[in-house]
């Protein structure tokens, strides 16, 4: 049989196509395998130095020291103890990268037979910086032409390290998680409240500290509180969470700072720092508006004011105003909402009338109102939620006050400090000329149209707290108009409430020790501004293993012991030891 010639080519052809795409289906394969292997690699590497750094900070957490061997190295030790020159630059630009490149950075050796590790690391050796507590697996792992050490961005960039090692976020929270150490914060745009959330299992003999950008001297948090949250800097102060309160000046001092930080930051008995949680608070801005009324003009049917606006954040949001007094054909004044004799920043910020700012031109807005409004009350507020003082203008021939507090909500602070804003500067304005139920005032400042009065709430006590200006005890310069009454209600509680343990827990729920040896349970009371946190410590084997009143345990002989520790309302939380040679 005579095969024809042209058939003959096409089928040659056919073959060789074939085989060409064989090839290039086995080339992908296997380079997608070659892919698929060196990923695997890496994400072991990852997986490794994790748990190892894991262990290590856990270890010194609970025992005050590191697990290391050996002196301190410095960076250009740890080069040196790369044997390949040509390495040497990846191992450089992890260190740099991992932000362990100062000259105050200290790098160990890890003692692996102190951490306990699972699996195989016979042989391996892990350095560890300090204070970042970075690990680096010194043999290192090679990846096309490029050898890793650690979980640096160039690692995470190729493989996803095993979950809950690293930080999260949503929308609305920042929240970095450590080992002893989880801070929340309110990353919501501009806003004027923090939203700081610190929430620590520290141990008792260690030391939390606060560091303020635009602030010297950090501040120290008392040693019985591990839990707390707060708004502000003023908020902070209030909750009596640190041991030297903050002045105002410095207060003032953050607030003006262009990068609002907060360090949160936690040392061992040796002064050794263990745990340390930057807060971004660039968002917060604690500037308040200012309102300058320009001019007061009364025509046939309407009044109109003339009102300047200024923000130093630049995020204005709205003007509000409302009317505080009515005046009729024969100038008789009289309260425009029967009863109300001031309006507070919350009426103001939620009920009050509203212009927003498209009917700003150039920072300057004119308010109408009807011509029966004696006194106009004007606010500006800004993105972040600020208030500006609330502004009395009147057209009456006497001088208005308008007298607010900056707490929104129950007082429960030791002091009250209300602001008074008159219409135009006063003369002879005294605490005399106060009333002052369910308080006591302490003293008076300011000068021309704005004071502030600090009135001290009654301890132990709660109701409601009202301060009034009596009518006709201020003057204006020229002597020619004299104040109407002004009179502000707020509630107030300052009852010491008795705060029970909800619940205990321990550092460890099973522990190892040898015969001979001591190692200390640390307690973890909740909430942690408990009344009384007295504890009972007990061993069901005082034989095997004692426990003393600080949680430390002694182990004896072989066998097992359950250590348990009972609050003053009997809760209670219990650790297994077990002494073994």
């Amino acid at each position: 049989m005579v095969i024809n010639e042209e058939k003959k080519g096409i089928s040659l052809v056919i073959l060789l196509i074939t085989i060409a795409v064989a090839l290039i289906l086995v080339a992908t394969i296997t380079t997608s395998f070659g892919k698929y292997i060196e990923t695997s690699r890496l994400s072991k590497l990852a997986n490794e130095v994790s748990q190892i750094q894991d262990m290590v900070t856990a270890f010194y957490i609970k025992n005050d020291y590191l697990p290391v061997i050996g002196e301190a190295k410095t960076k250009s030790d740890i080069l040196e103890m790369i044997e390949d020159t040509g390495n040497r630059y990846d191992m450089e630009k992890e260190i740099d990268l991992n932000g362990d490149n100062y000259s105050t950075t200290q790098f160990y050796t890890v003692d692996l037979d102190l951490i306990e590790t699972e699996g195989d690391t016979e042989g391996k050796k892990y350095i560890l910086s300090y204070p970042n507590f970075t690990v680096y697996d010194m043999d290192g792992m090679e990846v096309n032409f490029h050898v890793y050490y650690s979980i640096s961005p160039r690692l995470s960039e190729i493989v996803k390290v095993s979950e809950g090692k690293k930080a999260t976020k949503d929308s609305t929270t920042s929240i970095v998680k450590g080992s002893t150490l989880k801070v929340t914060s309110n990353n919501l745009g501009s806003t004027n409240k923090m939203g700081i959330t610190v929430n620590s299992a520290r141990a008792t003999s260690t030391i939390m500290y606060l560091e303020f950008s635009g602030i010297t001297e950090p501040r120290q948090v008392r040693n019985t509180i591990s839990k707390f949250s707060f708004d502000s800097l003023d908020d902070l102060n209030n909750k009596d969470i640190l041991a030297t309160a903050l002045t105002q000046d410095e207060i003032n001092s953050f607030n003006n700072s262009i990068s609002k930080t907060i360090n949160v930051v936690i040392r061992n008995s040796k002064n050794e720092e263990i745990a340390r949680e930057t807060i971004d608070m660039s968002n917060y801005d604690a500037s308040i508006p200012k309102v300058k009324i320009l001019s007061n003009r009364v025509y046939n049917e309407m009044r109109v004011v003339r009102v300047e606006l200024q923000d130093s954040g630049n995020n204005l949001k709205e003007v509000r105003y409302d009317y505080l007094k009515k005046v009729d054909v024969n100038n008789n004044v009289s309260d425009y909402y029967s009863g109300v004799k001031s309006f507070d920043n919350n009426y103001m910020l939620t009920k009050a009338k509203t212009i927003d700012m498209q009917e700003v031109n150039q920072g300057v807005v004119d308010i109408k109102v009807p011509k029966d409004v004696g006194v106009l009350c004007v606010a500006a507020v800004d993105s972040s939620g600020n208030i500006s003082n609330i502004i009395p203008v009147s057209y009456t021939n006497g001088i208005a006050c308008n007298i607010t507090t900056s707490v929104v909500g129950t007082i429960n602070t030791t002091n009250t400090t209300y602001t008074f804003v008159f219409s135009e500067d006063v003369l002879g304005f005294t605490t005399t000329d106060l009333e002052i139920i369910n308080g006591t005032i302490l003293n008076l400042t300011g000068s021309g149209s704005i004071y502030q009065v600090i009135v001290q709430n009654v301890a132990n006590s709660n109701g409601t707290q009202r301060i009034t200006l009596k009518s006709g005890m201020c003057q204006n310069a020229d002597n020619t108009a004299s104040n109407f009454e002004a009179s502000l209600q707020v509630d107030v509680n300052t009852i010491k409430e008795s705060v029970s343990p909800q619940g205990i827990s321990l550092s460890t729920d099973n522990l190892k020790l040898k015969v001979g040896t001591t190692d200390t349970l640390f307690d973890i009371i909740a909430p942690a501004n408990v009344s009384d946190n007295s504890l009972e410590w007990k061993s069901d084997n005082e034989e095997v293993v004692s426990v003393n009143k600080n949680g430390e345990v002694s182990a004896k002989k072989l066998g097992t012991a359950n250590i348990t520790v009972k609050t003053v309302n009997n809760k209670t939380a219990t650790c297994k030891v077990d002494v073994v040679n």
